[in-house]
């Protein structure tokens, strides 16, 4: 559901259309939205197909990742792998 969400919102004007109904098409934005107010919905009306939660927490990650983890995460790595790299050396 990260990757879905990232993708939708990175690229939402993609067309999209369902496996088993190759015909009906839609948007990437509309996709996302729906598929995050189902799960919503699900979480709202206590359904227990699916691990709506689970659903709906993923596709917030890959939103979020979307809009700050690039620049915040991403481009800021070479402190993080620098402290593991110095706290690996240490048992050396």
């Amino acid at each position: 559901m990260a990757i879905i969400g990232y993708v939708c919102t990175a690229y939402p004007d993609t067309e999209m259309s369902l496996i088993f109904l190759p015909f009906v098409h839609f948007k990437a934005h509309h996709a996302i939205k729906a598929i995050m107010t189902l799960d919503a919905a699900g979480i709202l009306f206590k359904w227990q197909f699916f691990d709506h939660a689970a659903h709906l927490g993923g596709a917030i990650v890959g939103i979020g990742w979307y809009y700050y983890g690039n620049y915040y995460i991403w481009q800021n790595r070479k402190y993080v792998v620098q402290a593991w790299h110095d706290f690996r050396s240490s048992f050396d």
